[in-house]
């Protein structure tokens, strides 16, 4: 994705078009408790056992990525382009 967003980024920036990729970690969702088949406990075991591995020993807030969206999409979003 992100070779996309640099590859879109020079295709488009004659348009005054950007392209952006967000690109985040683990990231808090149900989707260990929904879609894995685990048990309420094994999904917790999970979740621990994965944070034990992000250097910030947590996963991400869904909120923390919409702010990460919203800033890249309002006019003048920081100016990059091509970049996660």
């Amino acid at each position: 994705m992100r070779n996309f967003a640099r590859s879109q980024t020079l295709e488009l920036k004659d348009r005054h078009l950007r392209v952006n990729t967000l690109s985040p970690g683990p990231t808090v969702t149900p989707t260990l408790e929904n879609t894995t088949g685990l048990t309420p406990k094994q999904a917790e075991q999970a979740a621990v056992a994965e944070v034990s591995q992000i250097p910030i020993g947590r996963r991400g807030e869904p909120e923390e990525l919409a702010g990460a969206a919203v800033f890249l999409v309002i006019d003048g979003g920081g100016g990059g382009a091509g970049v996660t």
